[in-house]
């Protein structure tokens, strides 16, 4: 359920792509991306 919503997310064309694709490479480890990432996972539930 939680790689469907990872993949919603990747095909919207917003902000959020880039963090999401750094997030999984493990680049991002940024507290403020984490807030951003986690407002808009609930955003999207």
């Amino acid at each position: 359920m939680k790689k469907q919503r990872s993949q919603c997310l990747m095909n919207y064309p917003s902000p959020v792509h880039p963090i999401l694709r750094g997030r999984q490479s493990g680049s991002s480890d940024s507290p403020k991306l984490e807030k951003l990432l986690k407002a808009v996972e609930t955003k999207f539930k």
